[in-house]
């Protein structure tokens, strides 16, 4: 075999030219960008190819770096190493193909344990993006992967989770709720999404500082651990590392939110100790909040945050009662948030005591202003109609869960499916068994959920477990938003909510224009509150339209 001549020279750009066949059409911005920042730090590490052009007129060809070459004009650089080889156009093209054919970029574990090493030589983050030309961001990015587990670096390995996913369960500092984030999010055979994945994490494994139970601007609430706002694990604290996040305001770390939390409730028992207010045990408290944070009507209590149905105005109990507030009592509910309560026979006297005989049941409509009887009807049609929003939602996220079901046997999502409606309260029990027409109390609708589950196929188990989880906080509902929970199945499965609701909202102006003017004319349209039925038909007829009807059969009649 001959020797193919070749030589390595610095080449003037001014005598470079890209010819026309290069295999590689498009040239992306950011990576070219990145290039060009690395070319100006170290220069060009890798000849790029060339071959002479015919006619002896001393410039010559890219065959391969073309990226490279317009990297060095970009960085104001005169020359660029090359490996000059005489080729003609059929071996050009070939070497031009297999040069990006088979190029294969590192692994971002391989890149990762490359940047670490050089922090452990002294470089910085800031250095290390200016030496490589990669984004600031990048390199972060980069460096958290390497506080993967071992379950979560073999499923990144394994290319079961995405790098930008990755990066999202590497800031999960628990190991134990990083493993089990890593198996919830590898459970289907393809990748899951980066949108769906960030969801998902955000949902279960991070935590909502507005909803804290403590204090999250103060300093030193546990011993050296900066507040909440200034700690770099919350997610609006470090955009550089966790990105465009669903919410600038979660915690990634559970264990540092726990010693704040016991924390948060230990300053708050000594501060009421230190009244004189009673404090409830754990064991006291949840045989009150057995409903997660609700405090039921039944438990001889009121919540002084919670509405006072007996005021006009529906202020809580803490403004309605003011300075005349009899004893209070601290307890906590399983979130660990703090509760003010008071005995509800006291309360009640201090209403009596503020109020009259008129406090001891709710307040009439008559004595009740105009205004204020507007808007609470108004408010009670509207949480009417983002009832039906959400039973119809919950029906459609079901039906879309069906058509969709993941891998797996129909014993494994049957067992999920009674699992979760084990996991769910009465509430939910509730609220699912009028979506699927199941009367009865939610005691008994769960009785005939697990029922029915012996009988489902796996897609219906299937659709049934997303439907539960779904209906979380959808038996209070906000007038501002619909529950978390369903907004996020309704998006993943492609279902749309605001469709449901526009129809919602179209029935129910329908039926406010059928009370006031009535229902429409089948054959003129027009509105009227005493329309016909016509014999062996659905249609029914105005007046006018009905007195046309009828003129034809009186004169059969009178023919007759």
């Amino acid at each position: 075999m001959s020797q193919v001549e070749q030589r390595v020279v610095m080449v003037a750009l001014a005598d470079v030219v890209e010819g026309d066949d290069n295999y590689r059409k498009t040239f992306e911005e950011a990576p070219l960008a990145e290039l060009t920042e690395s070319v100006k730090a170290n220069g060009v590490l890798t000849p790029i190819l060339v071959r002479p052009t015919e006619g002896g007129t001393g410039k010559v060809q890219v065959v391969a770096g073309f990226r490279r070459v317009r990297a060095c004009r970009r960085a104001g650089l005169s020359h660029v190493p090359a490996i000059c080889r005489e080729m003609n156009d059929e071996v050009a093209r070939h070497a031009n193909l297999l040069e990006n054919l088979f190029r294969v970029d590192p692994h971002p574990l391989d890149e990762a344990d490359a940047f670490h090493a050089l922090l452990g030589k002294g470089h910085t983050v800031d250095t290390i993006a200016g030496v490589t030309g990669k984004p600031r961001a990048y390199v972060l990015r980069r460096l958290q992967l390497l506080k993967l587990g071992k379950s979560a670096r073999k499923a990144f390995q394994q290319n079961k989770i995405l790098v930008e996913v990755a990066t999202m369960l590497a800031t999960i500092t628990d190991r134990e709720a990083q493993n089990q984030a890593a198996t919830a999010l590898t459970v289907r055979a393809d990748p899951m999404g980066v949108n769906e994945a960030r969801a998902l994490i955000d949902r279960n494994f991070r935590l909502r500082l507005k909803d804290a139970p403590f204090p999250t601007d103060q300093n030193d609430l546990v011993a050296g651990v900066p507040s909440c706002n200034a700690c770099p694990r919350r997610t609006g604290s470090t955009p550089d590392l966790f990105g465009a996040s669903s919410d600038k305001d979660l915690c990634t770390d559970r264990r540092c939110f726990d010693l704040k939390v016991e924390a948060g409730w230990t300053a708050t028992c000594e501060e009421a100790l230190a009244k004189g207010e009673e404090v409830l045990d754990e064991e006291e408290s949840k045989k009150l909040f057995t409903h997660g944070t609700y405090l039921p009507s039944s438990s001889g209590f009121v919540d002084l945050g919670q509405q006072c149905l007996q005021d006009s105005k529906l202020r809580t109990w803490g403004a309605v009662l003011g300075k005349v507030r009899p004893p209070v009592i601290h307890a906590r509910d399983k979130l660990g948030r703090a509760h003010q309560l008071c005995r509800e026979e006291d309360a009640r006297e201090a209403l009596v005591y503020l109020y009259g005989d008129k406090a001891t049941a709710a307040p009439s409509p008559s004595s009740v202003p105009g205004d204020v009887a507007a808007k609470q009807k108004e408010e009670r049609a509207q949480l009417r109609r983002r009832r039906e929003v959400i039973h119809r939602g919950l029906a459609a996220v079901a039906a879309a869960a069906e058509k969709a079901p993941p891998s797996g046997s129909d014993d494994v999502w049957r067992h999920l499916a009674a699992q979760a409606v084990d996991a769910v309260s009465y509430l939910e029990w509730g609220v699912v068994g009028k979506v699927r027409g199941m009367e009865g109390k939610p005691y008994d609708v769960r009785q005939r959920l697990m029922a029915e589950l012996g009988a489902m196929t796996g897609a219906q188990a299937f659709g049934l477990l997303v439907q539960i989880l779904s209906s979380r906080w959808a038996t209070s509902p906000s007038l501002d938003r619909l529950p978390p929970a369903l907004s996020g199945s309704a998006h993943v499965l492609g279902v749309d909510l605001e469709a449901v609701e526009k129809a919602v909202e179209a029935e129910a102006a329908e039926k406010v224009l059928q009370k006031a003017e009535g229902a429409p004319c089948s054959r003129c349209s027009k509105r009227s509150k005493r329309l016909s039925a016509v014999p062996n038909s659905e249609d029914r007829l105005c007046p006018a339209c009905s007195r046309e009807e009828e003129q034809p059969h009186s004169a059969l009649r009178k023919a007759a």
